[in-house]
């Protein structure tokens, strides 16, 4: 709008026309007796909006169509937002009577709302801080390929049998403790032996069905002979069997070899490695 300050308007200079002012156009005939019907030219060409407060406001109630929602802090701040949650530049300050549990009411809402929006952003937005480890989602161990876990990180190795299972009554058999030996995973059996406890590690790889394990275990040293715990178990996918134990005496004085029985012969532990 062309001020006192002077604006050209259709080629012409008016120092003659004033700003807005009590609800009106100023405009002082100075120079140019026609100024005023030049002004209305003016305008008529170069349409302006106007705002200006009104002595009484216009209220209009936020209907279905407008559908906003906004956070009620008691004396604070009100935020409009619109229907896709973004926040709008209208605001406004109310005040209304302290309500305590209108406000944990709301102050949950928000809680709720923030961490539904914390949930969904784009990962790539992260870049700094530290996730608590329910927030971080699942992932493939086959990803991770560098780097040292603490030890408290590190999946235990999952025991399927703890007992004390003999040989003497018969099989060791999986089913009734609802497991079989998978091939390609690894396992520990645990087996008491007369005096000693021996662990024996080993991937099951079947042939025909049946894997054969042997074990060798020291069974007792003195100065007169060496004792060695010798024999061989069979693994099968539902099943563990004795196949045969010895106990093996070798004299010093005679450099002799005799075998003997093993009398004990018990399962203790069937532990999945991986």
């Amino acid at each position: 709008l062309p001020t006192l300050g002077g604006e050209t308007v259709w080629n012409k200079t008016y120092p003659c026309v004033g700003s807005y002012s009590n609800g009106r156009i100023v405009v002082r005939d100075y120079f140019i007796s026609n100024a005023v019907a030049d002004a209305k030219a003016y305008l008529a060409q170069n349409p302006i909006t106007l705002w200006y407060e009104l002595a009484e406001p216009i209220i209009e109630p936020l209907d279905k169509e407008y559908d906003a929602t906004y956070p009620a802090w008691n004396y604070g701040l009100e935020q409009l937002y619109d229907t896709d949650g973004n926040l709008t530049i209208a605001q406004m300050d109310i005040e209304y009577p302290l309500d305590l549990q209108k406000q944990v009411d709301t102050n949950t809402w928000i809680a709720q709302r923030n961490e539904g929006r914390i949930a969904q952003i784009d990962a790539s937005k992260i870049t700094s801080g530290t996730l608590s480890s329910e927030r971080i989602p699942d992932l493939n161990a086959e990803k991770i390929t560098s780097g040292v876990f603490d030890a408290e990180r590190i999946p235990h190795n999952k025991i399927l049998y703890e007992g004390d299972h003999d040989f003497e009554d018969g099989d060791f058999e999986t089913s009734e403790y609802d497991f079989s030996f998978e091939v390609g995973s690894t396992y520990a059996l645990e087996i008491e032996l007369i005096n000693n406890t021996k662990t024996v590690i080993f991937t099951y790889t079947p042939s025909y069905g049946i894997m054969r394990l042997s074990f060798v275990s020291l069974g007792g040293l003195t100065t007169v002979a060496t004792l060695l715990d010798v024999g061989f178990l069979n693994v099968l996918a539902d099943r563990v069997v004795m196949d045969s134990t010895a106990r093996i005496r070798l004299n010093y004085e005679d450099n002799s070899l005799v075998r003997d029985e093993i009398d004990r012969l018990r399962l203790k532990r069937v532990i999945k490695l991986r």
